[in-house]
């Protein structure tokens, strides 16, 4: 990724270029807001900002609840409560987007972000690309080239977001402002994983409470759900299982005598793999994860 494409974790400032927050009402809102369905955007609504819809070119959500798009170094109660929000570790952002830098004006950005999400796949049928969704965003680092970002920002010269341990990421424009967003069969197999990934994420936030994240556990999750589906590991908890077992072990876990012994079962039967791999007790996962490399098994696929 090059520099101008950068992440990082920084400090939430408001820049001298025109400031927006890009809201998502029908997505989980923050804890500030004592978590009530809605409750983010009749804030909003409350509060005489400057904003515009961006109205969902796939007809399937409502105007009502459309992204917004608004203004906010305008006014210190909003620029006040954004900052608060982007630097209490507790929120989990899910209805804040991104704050957003440009110094295009307002109507130039909703109108943006209105034809971004609508992309076509390698076939040519209209896909939504949710890429504004922070869940989503932190995903497409790792998938996308700078030049695709560049379809994707457009105007934007810079978006801070929260990733999955709850930091602030910046990206930056990658410089010429592109039209034409082309995406590979392999980054479309990808970008359709991403709902699974986040699953994941959930999971391992539960099981393994406390815990702070590798940065690039999306990738190393993605990594083992692409390998679950060569193995031929249908079932999205088997999925979720594979992927975690591998984040929680060791990367060449499935090279391992047992899980190699489980996966020529799953060839073998109609059993689930979660169930083939339950049998396992905490020693032999112990024994798994510190096995000599000599002791592992040639991949089966």
């Amino acid at each position: 990724m090059s520099e101008i494409l950068a992440t990082e974790h920084v400090e939430f400032v408001e820049s001298r270029q025109c400031n927006y927050l890009l809201l998502d009402p029908i997505l989980q809102d923050p804890q500030g807001l004592n978590a009530t369905p809605g409750g983010l955007k009749q804030w909003v609504e409350q509060k005489p900002l400057a904003g515009m819809l961006v109205t969902d070119p796939s007809g399937a959500r409502s105007p009502k609840h459309a992204l917004r798009v608004m203004t906010f170094g305008q006014d210190p109660a909003l620029a006040q409560q954004s900052e608060a929000w982007a630097q209490d570790p507790n929120v989990r952002h899910a209805s804040l987007c991104g704050w957003l830098e440009s110094p295009q004006p307002l109507f130039a950005i909703a109108r943006h972000l209105q034809r971004a999400v609508l992309q076509k796949n390698p076939a040519g049928k209209n896909v939504i690309l949710r890429f504004h969704d922070p869940r989503v965003m932190n995903h497409l680092l790792t998938i996308l080239t700078p030049a695709q970002w560049s379809v994707l920002l457009g105007p934007i010269k810079q978006w801070i977001f929260v990733d999955h341990n709850g930091k602030l990421k910046r990206l930056r424009h990658p410089g010429v402002w592109q039209r034409q967003l082309d995406l590979s069969a392999a980054q479309m197999a990808a970008i359709a994983r991403i709902e699974l990934i986040n699953r994941c994420l959930e999971a391992w936030k539960r099981e393994q409470s406390g815990v702070v994240l590798p940065d690039d556990a999306n990738a190393i999750l993605d990594r083992h759900l692409e390998r679950a589906e060569r193995y031929g590991i249908r079932d999205q908890a088997s999925q979720i299982a594979f992927a975690l077992q591998g984040a929680w072990t060791r990367p060449d876990f499935y090279r391992h005598p047992l899980i190699q012994n489980a996966l020529r079962q799953l060839a073998q039967s109609q059993q689930r793999y979660i169930t083939l791999t339950d049998t396992l007790n905490e020693a032999d996962w112990q024994r798994l994860a510190s096995s000599p490399e000599e002791d592992l098994e040639e991949s089966l696929t």
